[in-house]
């Protein structure tokens, strides 16, 4: 089960989700910037947490990917230099559209996201 806090992911995205507001086993953030659309999905039950970038004027997203069993989302607040809010994914398992064919592949990274001073994606 993922370790995170609602509030937090508000804060940093400055966005309110869409969920499951039954049994809320998934909340989806979706930011805006110009003419790219952030889509994030969380799943706290599962640990799955989905990112997908897209640009209005392609057809097909420019990022996509899963971290698979995530263990935990934390806020980050960078107050060295240029401030900059982030979140930062912990991961045991990334996969994208090969995940089954290519298991021993797997990038193993952490994933920092932030929204200002523009949307940022950044493995770590």
């Amino acid at each position: 089960m993922l370790t995170w806090d609602e509030t937090e992911a508000i804060a940093c995205l400055e966005v309110l989700p869409e969920k499951d507001e039954e049994y809320q086993t998934w909340y989806c953030f979706t930011v805006t910037q110009a003419s790219l659309t952030l889509t994030l999905t969380i799943e706290p039950y599962t640990g799955d947490v989905r990112f997908c970038l897209n640009c209005d004027s392609l057809p097909q997203p420019i990022v996509e990917f899963v971290l698979y069993d995530c263990p935990k989302i934390r806020y980050v607040q960078d107050q060295v230099g240029h401030r900059r809010d982030y979140l930062e994914f912990a991961t045991t398992t990334c996969g994208g559209a090969y995940t089954s064919r290519w298991d021993d592949q797997l990038l193993r990274r952490g994933v920092r996201l932030s929204v200002k001073p523009q949307l940022s994606i950044q493995l770590f």
